[in-house]
């Protein structure tokens, strides 16, 4: 058996379902617009930037945990400040050649794979 509706009674619900929608919408339109801002203005971090980042996070855990002893940390931070001085001095001349930035892609390849070295090596911190 079918109960008849009202269609006053099914109206709120509807027009609740419909200012949802709508703000979803928004919201994405405005995550959107924000997106194109932020590409617009070279606000983005590359990937390189991220590498860092993710290395540096790495060698905290690894010194918090007591993975990585004092003369290791030390080693390994000279290793990133030696990178940093190398991408400085590539781009003193205003372009990164593909043989700067296949040495510097080395490098931070290498030290990647030290700090895994270092903090899998069994020696820990006292």
């Amino acid at each position: 058996m079918i109960f008849p509706v009202k269609p006053a009674s099914f109206l709120p619900v509807y027009v609740a379902a419909l200012n949802f929608l709508f703000k979803k919408k928004v919201m994405k339109l405005k995550l959107l617009a924000a997106t194109v801002i932020v590409m617009a203005l070279g606000l983005h971090t590359t990937e390189a930037q991220i590498r860092e980042g993710v290395q540096r996070h790495r060698m905290r855990e690894g010194v918090r945990s007591g993975e990585l002893t004092r003369s290791e940390t030390r080693n390994l931070a000279v290793r990133e400040r030696n990178t940093r001085r190398d991408v400085r001095m590539a781009k003193r001349d205003g372009v990164i050649t593909r043989r700067e930035r296949k040495e510097i892609r080395r490098d931070k390849r290498m030290t990647s794979r030290a700090i895994y070295r270092k903090k899998h090596n069994r020696r820990h911190r006292i």
